[in-house]
């Protein structure tokens, strides 16, 4: 919270593409920097049911960002990413969920296809060994109409809060593309770089991404 403002998160289901959508319409800054164009193609459909590899629904948690009922940004949370690639965690019940997101998401909008499978913040530190007791933030995003109001800055703290509090993790984690300029913003909520950076390519730029955490 931060003069006043409250960010709750609400859960995301193959129903809220479509507000989902709204979202990614009001994120053209990032999607420039980190894609180098104006918008991803399909960007709610894989930020409802894109994966890292090896990994399963059950370990991927998507959140609207809502202030006030009203519905301001972007959350996906990863419970023990990175993981190495091809590493399974499948259980029943993952692979149950995961058919049922992707067929529901299908059905519901239908101009929605799945054009590929990693969104650019799925980024290649699925080749990393475990790291136990560790999330990993995905997508951090506040819809432009919404910035510079605190909003960014509380919904990390919400992020904090589900990481520590119900996936227990004891460090979070996330990478920033060189190319988008928000190092700063990380750094003042407590992120450090762990010197670790890899090649990223998005559908036009070509630029690094460095890994940084934050002991919670």
């Amino acid at each position: 919270m931060r003069n006043g403002v409250n960010v709750s998160l609400a859960p995301v289901s193959s129903a809220d593409l479509r507000e989902v959508d709204t979202i990614f319409d009001e994120l053209i800054a990032y999607s420039q920097h980190v894609d180098g164009v104006l918008r991803r193609d399909n960007a709610a459909y894989e930020f409802v049911t894109a994966l890292p590899s090896g990994y399963e629904p059950c370990h991927k948690h998507a959140f609207l960002a809502k202030c006030q009922g009203v519905a301001v940004g972007l959350l996906d949370i990863f419970d023990g990413y990175p993981a190495p690639a091809g590493q399974s965690h499948m259980t029943l019940e993952c692979s149950a969920r995961r058919n049922r997101i992707v067929n529901e998401a299908e059905s519901n909008i239908e101009h929605f296809r799945h054009s590929r499978s990693d969104f650019p913040y799925l980024l290649p530190y699925a080749i990393a060994l475990p790291v136990p007791g560790t999330a990993f933030i995905g997508l951090l995003a506040v819809r432009e109409s919404a910035q510079e109001s605190g909003v960014g800055r509380a919904l990390f703290r919400e992020a904090e809060r589900f990481a520590r509090d119900d996936l227990r993790a004891r460090t979070l984690r996330l990478a920033v593309v060189e190319t988008n300029p928000v190092m700063g913003f990380w750094m003042k909520m407590g992120s450090r770089p762990t010197g670790e950076v890899k090649p990223f390519e998005g559908e036009v730029i070509k630029s690094r991404s460095a890994l940084m955490e934050k002991e919670l």
